[in-house]
């Protein structure tokens, strides 16, 4: 259902990893966050029965799985920001998908910047905010996106 969809939790594609810190705390779980937008649940959790996708099934079983997601705003950029930063979308606040959270709210704490506050080690590995430089100071390693070749984001060589 295209409802339970658009956000799917951001359980389940390319993007963010918020993982623990390299040195283990007992006690303290390791937090894996998928950020996925455009992308449909098509995997056999989600009752896509059709699709073989046993590692996230596996994955989704040991875990929590959202079944109800909602979009705040329908454009990338700005949804991811209203997501990462917890703070809800305005009329003058979060409206394009080139959005800036760092620049429509200077000196909210993100996500990834509450993780590491805490101690966790955090790294974004694909598309996490919609601009690898916005919030870059949350994470522990400079944000990594593959180089692409020809402007086709399926052409990356790295």
């Amino acid at each position: 259902m295209l409802s339970k969809s658009i956000y799917v939790v951001l359980l389940l594609g390319a993007g963010l990893f918020i993982s623990c810190n390299k040195t283990r705390h007992p006690g303290r779980p390791n937090v894996l966050f998928i950020a996925v937008d455009d992308l449909r649940p098509e995997i056999n959790v989600y009752g896509a029965e059709h699709i073989k996708s046993p590692n996230m099934d596996r994955l989704a079983s040991e875990g929590l799985t959202f079944s109800r997601a909602y979009c705040n705003v329908p454009v990338c950029g700005a949804s991811r920001a209203s997501l990462l930063t917890g703070i809800k979308p305005t009329r003058n606040r979060f409206i394009h998908y080139f959005t800036r959270a760092a620049e429509d709210v200077p000196g909210a704490i993100s996500l990834s910047q509450h993780f590491k506050n805490n101690g966790y080690y955090t790294i974004s590995n694909g598309k996490v905010f919609h601009h690898e430089d916005d919030f870059v100071e949350s994470w522990s390693e400079k944000p990594w996106r593959p180089r692409i070749e020809k402007g086709n984001p399926r052409d990356h060589i790295s």
